[in-house]
């Protein structure tokens, strides 16, 4: 994974031991921390590095694979901007440890303090999960049966799991398919699902915070169970605005994800924001002490 925060220009990238190329394909994600998310994500390796089948390439000066587990990829022609950070993620089959070497142009500056800011928050995921499947709200050690499509449709056994944002975004395509299906090589995404998250917000005071939650399918956003927002599908990922309203001490926050088709091929994933002004003493951890005891993990700060 590449992840860099300031401005500058990503220009490419060489992986090495990565798998067969459907692991998940490239997923770049772009200024969190700013009014204006971005997603570009690929349907497969294969179509990163421009060939097919796990095969070498054709070499070309921007792409190719000279042996079975290097290629490269130099998009020199239409580099990705980033003004705020950015991240690039790539999909691999469970069990396996890539390495890679990334190329982009930073400027020396640091960029200034915006008025967003991309917290690391710590969240619990449950998912994928069929669209009969209930939603279950509360976090637990149980397991829980449902149905979803992958080609074809699948009986999965889920529980939850740590999904840790990093810099305001939370990657659930590959949360998932590492855990399901690459152990067994099946190589298939996810159909019709959603996928559920959790975490508590530590608020010195009550407040009404701002925040920005960036998504391409439907989301509901729910605070101390009480549901806070209902958001519909949009063509692509982008951002939409949310008041938070949090009592003193801690709050649970809930967010259901869906996940159908975009024109992102199903690609399954969040970011998350809020008004810098407005996070100061803010805290954030699956566990809070004073709703767990002792067992707490620990809470971050943006």
């Amino acid at each position: 994974m590449v992840q860099v925060r300031g401005r500058g220009l990503f220009v490419g990238i060489n992986l090495f031991d990565s798998g067969h190329n459907h692991g998940g394909g490239d997923a770049a994600l772009i200024d969190a921390g700013t009014a204006q998310p971005r997603v570009l994500h690929g349907i497969c390796g294969e179509d990163y590095f421009s060939f097919a089948w796990h095969k070498t390439g054709t070499m070309t000066p921007l792409t190719g694979a000279p042996v079975h587990e290097r290629r490269y990829r130099l998009h020199l022609e239409n580099p990705y901007p980033f003004r705020e950070s950015f991240q690039l993620l790539f999909g691999v089959f469970a069990g396996l440890q890539p390495k890679s070497v990334a190329f982009w142009y930073q400027a020396r500056e640091s960029a200034p303090p915006g008025e967003w800011l991309a917290p690391d928050v710590p969240w619990k995921a449950l998912g994928p999960l069929g669209v009969e499947t209930p939603v279950i709200g509360e976090v637990s050690a149980h397991a829980y049966d449902t149905q979803v499509p992958f080609k074809d449709l699948n009986q999965l056994h889920e529980q939850w799991q740590d999904a840790d944002m990093i810099h305001g975004f939370a990657d659930l395509t590959y949360l998932f398919r590492h855990f399901i299906f690459t152990s067994s090589g099946t190589g298939y995404v996810a159909g019709a699902s959603h996928t559920e998250l959790v975490t508590h917000v530590f608020a010195p005071s009550s407040r009404i915070i701002d925040s920005l939650f960036g998504h391409d399918d439907a989301i509901v956003v729910s605070v101390n169970g009480a549901i806070i927002a209902s958001l519909p599908a949009q063509q692509g990922f982008s951002p939409s605005a949310v008041q938070l309203p949090l009592r003193p001490g801690w709050n649970a926050l809930h967010v259901l994800v869906s996940n159908d088709e975009n024109v992102d091929w199903r690609w399954s994933g969040l970011s998350f924001a809020v008004r810098t002004s407005a996070a100061r003493g803010l805290r954030f951890s699956t566990s809070p002490p004073d709703l767990t005891g002792t067992n707490a993990t620990p809470a971050r700060t943006p």
